[in-house]
């Protein structure tokens, strides 16, 4: 049974992860998973997936969109399981906030696995460097993380009221 979860971001934060103890999942975020051994792998672009593949430690589930499942098949198979997401998860027909951002689509994953408390490291919502100082790409502007930080509060307060704890462990 899974209750306990931690979920790794890139983010600098990342390193105040010290290790899989006390968790049942791990869920590494792009980047994160060259960083420290997961059990699952969350990556929403193919690109990130097919330039990242070979650094990722083991062979976790990759968990991802769609899209780039249908592109790891017809090109690059990924040797593990892979398991897509869509717009909803659970069963339960609750639209998902977020999902375009591999790191809340990775607390949905945890909670559809049964989590009941999930720690996020390396999850600060700003900058543009990764944990190892690897710059993350144009993608991190202001306002991307300013709409991630307001659904990561409509994510936390909705999952508080389902009895979900989701705690961004930032140093």
């Amino acid at each position: 049974m899974i209750r306990r979860v931690a979920i790794l971001c890139p983010g600098p934060s990342l390193s105040s992860f010290d290790g899989p103890g006390g968790y049942d999942l791990v869920i590494g975020v792009n980047r994160a998973a060259v960083a420290f051994r997961c059990d699952v792998w969350a990556a929403c672009d193919w690109q990130l997936i097919d330039r990242e593949r070979r650094q990722v430690i083991g062979t976790p589930l990759l968990f991802t969109n769609v899209a780039s499942a249908m592109w790891l098949r017809k090109r690059n198979p990924w040797p593990a399981t892979v398991d897509e997401f869509e717009w909803y998860l659970g069963g339960d027909g609750l639209a998902l906030p977020g999902t375009s951002f591999s790191a809340l689509a990775a607390v949905w994953y945890a909670v559809a696995k049964g989590a009941h408390i999930v720690n996020v490291f390396g999850a600060g919502l700003s900058g543009k460097l990764d944990f190892d100082g690897t710059a993350a790409g144009e993608t991190r502007t202001d306002a991307r993380w300013e709409r991630e930080r307001c659904l990561w509060e409509e994510l936390t307060d909705l999952l508080s009221r389902r009895g979900v704890v989701v705690e961004r462990v930032i140093k």
